[in-house]
């Protein structure tokens, strides 16, 4: 679901940052990690808990209006992205600028997730309360990660080679499917997953963290057994 607000308090632009503006780590409505990288007038922490904050009870307004979707994104009207990604107890949210391309915020936020959660389920696990000072150590390996990927690259325009790709559709609700043929979580968490009828085989191979022949092949299988339309 996309959603258009007009934040007073956004960012403001990135200077050598790059399209990347903040990242927020949520529990139970607290910021557990905050972490801005442009420079703003309003990136202290009293303006980091009013977002953390807005954040979480936008996100739990829309987890209990279900016949609406999940929320992945939000975009505000100075074109600035907060893209939402939850794991276990965990938000975890990011803010972007239109120049950084979707799908990967939506590869760094699992990269991101994994790492943290590595780092600290055994802390999180034995407490319920936020303290965000156990947390500080997450800068460190942040750091590392953000150097590690490509992230100041502006996508331009599609390929003609990119807009052809096949766009897969499901001929039934996955969970029947899931069902009748039993197929493996794998398949249906990590390829099913991301058959709407809009998106190519090569941007759920990038969504997926898969080969995109592989997911080339598990289409053409689904296919074969009538579950999806080519």
């Amino acid at each position: 679901m996309l959603a258009s607000i007009d934040a007073g308090t956004a960012p403001g632009h990135a200077d050598d940052t790059g399209p990347l503006q903040s990242l927020y780590i949520l529990r139970n409505g607290l910021p557990v990690f905050a972490k801005t990288f442009a420079r703003s007038e309003n990136s202290g922490p009293d303006t980091q808990m009013l977002v953390s904050g807005f954040l979480t009870a936008l996100t739990s307004f829309l987890k209990d209006m279900k016949d609406y979707g999940e929320m992945k994104s939000l975009v505000t009207s100075n074109n600035f992205r907060f893209t939402f990604y939850q794991a276990e107890s965990l938000l975890f949210v990011t803010c972007t600028d239109g120049r950084m391309d979707e799908i990967m915020v939506e590869r760094l936020l699992r990269n991101v997730s994994m790492k943290f959660l590595k780092a600290y389920s055994t802390h999180l696990n034995a407490s319920n309360m936020v303290n965000t000072k156990h947390f500080a150590g997450f800068d460190s390996i942040l750091q590392r990660e953000l150097l590690s990927r490509d992230l100041r690259r502006v996508a331009g325009p599609a390929s003609p080679a990119v807009m052809k790709q096949p766009v897969p559709r499901l001929l039934m609700p996955a969970s029947d499917a899931r069902q009748v043929f039993h197929l493996s979580d794998e398949l249906c968490n990590l390829v099913m997953k991301y058959i709407d009828g809009k998106t190519d085989i090569d941007t759920i191979a990038k969504l997926s963290g898969l080969d995109a022949g592989r997911i080339g092949a598990d289409v053409r299988h689904l296919a074969k057994l009538g579950i999806v339309e080519i």
